[in-house]
């Protein structure tokens, strides 16, 4: 499967998942506090995410800091990190790089600070996504 085959696959599942919720919610106020603030937070955002941009993504129900590599036609192509111990972050031996939409960027980050030499690094806007047990 190439990469447009997966973005259109990725894209259709997608959509019928938004369909399923906007036929069940007549308005904004029956929505999960959730999605109307990742709604907002990605359209004051829209503007601000270019090449080089670091932001934190939900992939499967999870959410992941990157940096975007690319930008075409409403998809980014970002590079994702992966979670270490305790509450840090590193860059995978072998890039984590997939195309997303718009949509699937929660908010634009700054850069991670690094932590020490061996790689790892902290992103303090991920505290939030991060359950209590990894957090020191």
């Amino acid at each position: 499967m190439n990469v447009k085959q997966w973005i259109k696959k990725k894209i259709s599942v997608q959509r019928k998942r938004k369909r399923s919720i906007t036929e069940d919610s007549n308005s904004e106020s029956e929505l999960p506090l959730t999605q109307i603030a990742h709604s907002n937070k990605v359209k004051n955002a829209k503007k601000d995410i270019n090449k080089g941009s670091f932001v934190i993504i939900m992939y499967e129900g999870e959410y992941f800091p990157g940096k975007i590599e690319n930008k075409e036609r409403g998809l980014f192509e970002i590079s994702t990190m992966v979670l270490s111990n305790g509450n840090t972050f590193r860059w995978p031996e072998r890039p984590d790089i997939i195309w997303y939409k718009t949509t699937d960027i929660v908010e634009v980050i700054n850069p991670p600070i690094k932590h020490n030499n061996r790689g790892f690094y902290k992103v303090p806007e991920m505290e939030k996504f991060l359950p209590d047990i990894y957090m020191t």
